[in-house]
Formats: structure tokens, C-alpha cells, sequence
């Protein structure tokens, strides 16, 4: 009870941790929106209490400047003969360019002078570079410190035992956030971590101001398996050629004669004279024969179609006619049937016949068309993997035809 006590208060201070990391970001995003806020008040306020330095372009110049001092204060007028040149305080300057455009003169705003927008540009410089000063401090103090420390446990059993136990390692040799890092001895504490129960491997690295630590949890004794020897075996009747052996031990050799079922590769390999099962791999190639035989009549009958004749016939209450007499002697029916309608329960039977007519023709193939067939016939059953070695062909002529018998000689995987 007191162990597990102890495991969930340090939840809660690693909770609280991260609550208050999650804190110090939010509090740096609202000073971020807060001087947001304030330097564009600062700009507002400067183009208000700013000199404007103005020009105007165009023959008739003259004319808007004499509007716009009917309502502010002009000075530093230079007049040239494209453009007029004159300085009015910035909280006039919206005023001054609607009614610019409202009477449609171009006009160019050269600078912004004196007054606060001085002051400002002093002021910035002067936030800035102590900005950048402040930036040096915190980035010194920042990157000499830790600022995250995180525990990864890996492996098959998640154990929060061994976590907590890591924790107290480094609460022990004082890694924790804040902590110098030149105080932190890395080796130190990943020594302590292999020497703790259930242990495997562990890992301590350290990048930037972060500490990561990872460990592997040794396995259970349930998690050891057995492994049991197996057999690649043959898979056709050939002539071995080459064996690829990838786990295990070879049982056949180049030229040996293997049949369908026998083991090429057993599941064991020796050591000194000891036998030990391990997982047999690998896959064999073998020459293997393959015969076909062709018979090319002389006189080949072929079918052809002839004359078609259509009967159509009506099926009422699900009841099928009968089918109409064939017009032809030799012939093929092709029947198909129509629903008349969704509420009349009759159906449109159609029957067509096909006359199959009958003729013979000679062959006139020569013997090395014949040859051409037969190999082309057996390839379409081979994969393209297996590689053609030799052919033997024997040719039977009779009166009816030619016999062509065709024997294959191939290497191909047999495994």
C-alpha cells in the first residue's frame, strides 16, 4: 500500500510538472499579444504626434494646398513646377489623403520627422537593444539548464514499478528540470538504470536542454518460443541443378534425381556433433520434361452459322410454351424471355435458331508451322521463370495426318 502511495504521488508531481510547463507557455504567449498590443498603440501614436513631409505632383498643385490649410497648419512649403513640397502635423495626414483623392491629385509621403515619432525611434532602438540583451541572458541561462526530462519504458511489459524507480535514479543525481547540465553525469545514471531488475538495455541522451531516457524491459519466460525444425521439399519429379540455401541443411546435390514429396533442405544444421533445429529456407531448381502430343488431320470438319429463323411465343401465368419446331437440320437455340408488364402476368418468349452449317477443309500446314503450334501450346502453361533447354520433336505421317509429338527439356524452380 505504501509503495503504490508513493507511485501515485509522484504521478501527481510529474502531472503537476507538465500543468506547469503548460502554464509558462500560455503566460508567454500573453506577454507576446500584450507588447503586440502595445507597439502598434506606439505607432498610432507616433504618426499623431509626428511631423508629415508631403508631396504633391501635378501643374495645378498649388490648388489642394490652399484646401488643405483652410483646415490644419502648413509649413516648409517648396514650390516647384511638378510638384508642391509642404510639412503638417501626422494627426492630419487621413484628412489630407482623402481629399487627395477625392480631387484625384497623386501625391507621395517623404518622411516622417521629428517630434515623437523621435522620441519613438530612440525608444525602440533603445527596447531593442535591451530586448537583445534580455535575449542573451535568457538564451545563457536557458541553454545551460534542463528544461525537459522524459522516461520511456519499451519492450513487452509496460512496468510503472521500473518507471518510478528511474525517476528515483535521476531525482538522485539531480536531473530534474532546472538543473544545471554540467551537473548531470549521463554515464552515471545510465549505469544505475542496467543495474536495476528487469533492465535489458538502457539509453541516456541528452539533446539540447532536454534528457531522454529509454529502456527495455526484460522478457518473461513465456515470451521464449521453440523453435522446430521444418523441410523444404519437392514440389515436381526433376534433375537437380542448384540448391539456394538460406537456413538449414542441404540434402540433395547437382544431378540427383528428386521426386514429388522428397526433402531438399531439412530444418537442422550441425555443430561439432551436435544436431540443432532451426527453420529450414531456401528454394531449389531442377531440369525437368514435359511432352505434348498434336494429331493435324488432313481433312478437318469446322462449323459454321448459317441461316437464322425467329418464333416468338406467350407465356401467360407463368406457364412457358412450347418450343417451336427447328426449321434446320443441324442447328443451335437461343432462347430469351420478356416481362410484358409489371400488373399483366404474361411474359414474351423468343426463340431463335441458328443453322450450324458443316464443311471440310484441307490442311495446309507445312511440318514447321505444325512445330510452331505445338511450342507455342506448351509455353502457355510454363511461368516466366522456367528456361527452355533443349526441344526434340518427332513427326508420324499417316494417310489421315501428321502426328507431332514434342518433348521439353527445362530448368525451373522446384521448390
Amino acid at each position: 500500500m505504501k509503495n503504490k502511495a508513493k507511485r501515485e504521488n509522484k504521478s501527481k508531481q510529474r502531472a503537476g510538472q507538465n500543468n506547469d510547463e503548460k502554464r509558462q507557455s500560455d503566460f508567454v504567449k500573453i506577454i507576446l499579444q500584450k507588447f503586440k498590443k502595445y507597439r502598434d498603440r506606439m505607432l498610432i501614436f507616433s504618426q499623431k504626434h509626428s511631423d508629415v513631409e508631403i508631396e504633391i505632383f501635378g501643374a495645378n498643385a498649388i490648388k489642394p494646398l490652399v484646401a488643405i490649410s483652410n483646415f490644419c497648419k502648413v509649413d516648409l512649403v517648396k514650390t516647384h513646377d511638378d510638384f508642391v513640397r509642404f510639412c503638417v502635423n501626422g494627426k492630419h495626414l487621413s484628412h489630407i489623403i482623402a481629399l487627395l483623392q477625392n480631387l484625384c491629385y497623386d501625391y507621395k509621403i517623404v518622411s516622417m520627422r521629428k517630434g515623437a515619432h523621435d522620441a519613438l525611434t530612440l525608444a525602440t532602438r533603445a527596447g531593442a537593444l535591451l530586448g537583445i540583451v534580455f535575449f542573451v541572458i535568457a538564451f545563457c541561462v536557458y541553454s545551460t539548464h534542463l528544461s525537459k526530462v522524459s522516461v520511456n519504458v519499451i519492450g513487452a511489459v509496460q512496468n510503472v514499478a521500473l518507471q518510478d524507480e528511474v525517476y528515483d535514479i535521476l531525482t538522485l543525481h539531480n536531473a530534474q528540470r532546472g538543473a544545471k547540465i554540467k551537473d548531470v553525469n549521463i554515464d552515471l545514471i545510465e549505469k544505475d538504470i542496467l543495474s536495476l531488475s528487469g533492465v535489458s538495455f538502457a539509453s541516456v541522451q541528452r539533446e539540447g536542454t532536454h534528457l531522454n531516457v529509454t529502456l527495455n524491459g526484460e522478457q518473461k519466460d513465456n515470451y521464449v518460443f521453440d523453435i522446430k525444425g521444418t523441410s523444404v521439399i519437392s514440389k515436381k519429379r526433376a534433375v537437380v541443378t542448384r540448391i539456394v540455401v538460406e537456413g538449414g541443411t542441404a540434402l540433395k546435390k547437382y544431378g540427383d534425381v528428386v521426386d514429388v514429396g522428397d526433402v531438399l533442405i531439412d530444418g537442422y544444421v550441425t555443430y561439432g556433433d551436435d544436431r540443432i533445429d532451426c527453420e529450414a529456407k531456401g528454394y531449389a531448381y531442377g531440369k525437368t520434361y514435359h511432352q505434348k502430343t498434336v494429331f493435324f488431320a488432313k481433312e478437318q470438319s469446322i462449323e459454321s452459322d448459317g441461316q437464322e429463323k425467329t418464333f416468338t411465343r406467350i407465356g401467360l401465368f407463368s406457364k412457358e410454351p412450347e418450343m417451336p419446331s427447328s426449321p434446320f437440320e443441324n442447328y443451335r437455340v437461343e432462347k430469351s424471355v420478356h416481362e410484358f408488364g409489371f400488373l399483366i402476368p404474361m411474359k414474351v418468349y423468343t426463340f431463335k435458331f441458328v443453322e450450324i452449317v458443316k464443311s471440310t477443309v484441307q490442311c495446309n500446314l507445312d511440318e514447321s508451322k505444325m512445330k510452331e503450334i505445338v511450342y507455342s501450346s506448351m509455353l502457355e502453361k510454363f511461368t516466366q521463370s522456367v528456361k527452355v533447354l533443349d526441344k526434340i520433336y518427332e513427326i508420324i505421317n499417316t494417310q489421315e495426318g501428321t502426328t507431332v509429338r514434342l518433348t521439353l527439356e527445362a530448368e525451373e524452380r522446384i521448390s
